[in-house]
């Protein structure tokens, strides 16, 4: 399916999302070699240190049923030093499918306009805005076993935000054995969009997010989610 970001007047593609046999979820972009990728590393005085990296060609963030999860060029073949091994999607003997977070992006302002525009093709998903400006999404992977209706909230400190509450919204789009919920927010220092996208993907079980520090600045959090379950009910606290 392909994913477009817009308002009432047009839609630009972000992302194509597709989903295969293993229910593994695998995200590629128009200009997907400019996402600057951050990931934790553990540095040589045992300290975690962020590291940025660019794949620096056109690929895809991979995150397999097995719960390995990297961004790589395509056709790259073998080990990855950027390969994170975490929360699985579906269990090696296929009778369980996992809640997992996907992807923390902070985009670039979208642009790409395909040959056929948002809408015309039965898989295409749009998030629709009012107010024209830069905002953090965040994805999870929601098992499709049954019927959910699902609730995304997250608190932040007061003195981060701009407005309270904070601007923003959720929704989600169907992939073939999982959903993809979706939540976008903003946060001080974000009235302009990055240059260059800024992705982050964790273990899924944590979720990292953006929090804008100053003009083109940023400081990473990694929060630890609670979900609950009652009935048909599924929340998501951040």
């Amino acid at each position: 399916m392909r994913l477009f970001f817009g308002n009432d007047r047009e839609s630009f593609q972000m992302f194509s999302v597709a989903q295969n046999a293993d229910a593994s979820i695998y995200f590629s972009a128009p200009l997907f070699q400019d996402i600057e990728w951050r990931l934790p590393v553990i540095g040589p005085d045992r300290k975690p240190v962020l590291l940025s990296y660019p794949v620096m060609e056109p690929g895809k963030l991979s995150i397999h049923g097995s719960g390995i999860v990297h961004a790589k060029a395509f056709g790259t073949a073998g080990s990855n030093e950027f390969a994170v091994r975490g929360n699985i999607l579906r269990s090696a003997d296929e009778k369980v499918l996992s809640v997992r977070h996907l992807l923390t992006i902070f985009p670039s302002e979208p642009r790409h306009r395909p040959g056929s525009p948002a809408g015309a093709r039965k898989t295409d998903g749009v998030m629709t805005t009012k107010q024209w400006h830069p905002y953090v999404i965040v994805f999870w992977a929601v098992p499709l076993t049954r019927s959910y209706i699902v609730n995304v909230n997250g608190s932040f400190h007061v003195d981060d935000l701009e407005e309270v509450p904070p601007n923003g919204g959720w929704g989600a789009f169907n992939l073939s054995m999982h959903a993809i919920v979706w939540f976008a927010y903003r946060t001080k220092h974000m009235g302009r969009w990055p240059q260059n996208s800024q992705g982050c993907y964790s273990d899924g079980h944590t979720v990292p997010l953006f929090v804008g520090t100053g003009p083109g600045q940023f400081r990473l959090e990694y929060r630890q989610p609670n979900y609950g379950l009652e009935v048909d009910k599924l929340s998501i606290s951040l």
